[in-house]
């Protein structure tokens, strides 16, 4: 949602609320949550909601044909699709699992973002160190997209790698306007900002009077 500002308690807070409702959906440890979004709260709060659960997130490229989409769903064996309202459509089209929107509603899909602000908080934290956290899909430009495993301890490590090289403090503000579902965006730059306690303030897809002006 534009505009939307979410402190670090308020974070937790929904991520909680998230894994909540995707404990309701049966979600658990083990299973794919494909996220196809543009840089929103909606994908940052799925994302961790799936983490605490110890479920893996596989985010795709928004930009991705529905034969591309229908593949990475296929391969990753996805249990459930978050997407982008204005990216229902396309999905709707190849999709076999339930599939929800955030950002924007479509009649008939279910709201993701208003299922977390009516959930309960989901108080355990599931995930092992060794668990599978993330599936990052190459772009399949010579064959088929191949996906690329990341663990929980992995991201952490890259996550601390980032803010530590960079360097990154926690009161630094950071615009991040390349797309989140790509590995740099959201393992160097978005988890090494929250690792690291900084706001990190995402442009919803890039254009350059936005970028200049925010």
């Amino acid at each position: 949602a534009a505009g939307m500002e979410l402190d670090y308690t308020q974070l937790l807070a929904a991520a909680r609320r998230a894994a909540q409702v995707l404990a309701d959906a049966g979600i658990g440890r083990g299973d794919r949550v494909a996220l196809m979004c543009f840089n929103t709260p909606g994908f940052v709060i799925a994302a961790f909601g799936a983490w605490r659960l110890g479920a893996t997130v596989v985010p795709l490229n928004h930009k991705l044909a529905a034969p591309e989409v229908d593949y990475v769903l296929r391969h990753c064996k996805a249990d459930l699709v978050i997407c982008d309202g204005t990216l229902a459509t396309l999905v709707g089209q190849v999709a076999t699992v339930p599939l929800w929107t955030t950002d924007s509603t479509v009649d008939g899909l279910p709201d993701f973002d208003a299922r977390v602000v009516a959930a309960d908080e989901f108080d355990a934290d599931l995930a092992q160190e060794d668990d599978l956290a993330e599936v990052l899909y190459t772009s399949g430009t010579t064959g088929k997209p191949k996906g690329c495993m990341h663990d929980h301890r992995g991201l952490s490590l890259v996550a601390a790698y980032s803010s530590a090289v960079v360097p990154m403090r926690h009161d630094d503000r950071s615009l991040i306007a390349m797309p989140i579902w790509h590995a740099s965006p959201l393992n160097n730059w978005l988890l090494g900002g929250l690792f690291i306690g900084a706001t990190m303030v995402l442009l919803r897809e890039y254009q350059p009077r936005a970028f200049l002006q925010t």
